[in-house]
């Protein structure tokens, strides 16, 4: 009995692979009757469920994560169906996938600032130089100025200006006068 209302919970997007990509990717939605004739798939994440007994995932829920990827599309595309962040960087792979920035990868554009930073900074995980100044937004933590600002300090030169003179970019008067 459990089965059945399990099944008819999730009869209204029962998907083979919930519509990711997989080897059941091309297959229309299963009805409840259906889901039920998949019985060793009973959440219909494209995993059986013995298989899913023996990693640890959830047969009746076929996104044991939460992460909004499917167990059988995370295992497809390499990500870890038993955690909402494969790559540890702060943001979940639901998101991440959503957004363009890779699961797999703690620092899709390379800047030195994790993805999860990038957000806490209100910078783009996806462009090095979010504000256009010349300096990464992982050198710019580093250095302490504003990675979405080009002129940390208000002073009408950008940091990498500053930099490049010997000022300070985070100082607007950086001779004290």
């Amino acid at each position: 009995m459990r089965l059945t209302l399990i099944a008819l919970a999730f009869a209204p997007g029962c998907f083979y692979d919930n519509g990711h990509q997989g080897p059941n990717a091309d297959k229309p939605p299963l009805d409840a009757g259906e889901c039920l004739a998949q019985a060793p798939d009973h959440d219909c994440d494209g995993l059986d469920s013995e298989h899913e007994d023996h990693i640890g995932t959830d047969p009746f829920d076929p996104d044991s994560d939460g992460d909004g990827i499917n167990d059988g599309a995370e295992l497809d595309g390499g990500t870890d169906p038993n955690n909402t962040d494969s790559d540890n960087d702060g943001r979940d792979d639901g998101s991440e996938a959503a957004d363009g920035t890779d699961p797999l990868n703690p620092d899709t554009d390379g800047d030195g600032l994790e993805d999860g930073m990038e957000g806490e900074y209100g910078t783009d995980p996806l462009d090095p130089d979010s504000d256009g100044d010349g300096l990464t937004d992982g050198e710019e933590s580093e250095l302490g100025t504003d990675p979405g600002s080009a002129d940390s300090d208000g002073d009408g030169l950008d940091d990498i200006d500053e930099l490049d003179a010997g000022t300070d970019p985070i100082n607007e008067d950086t001779d004290g006068d």
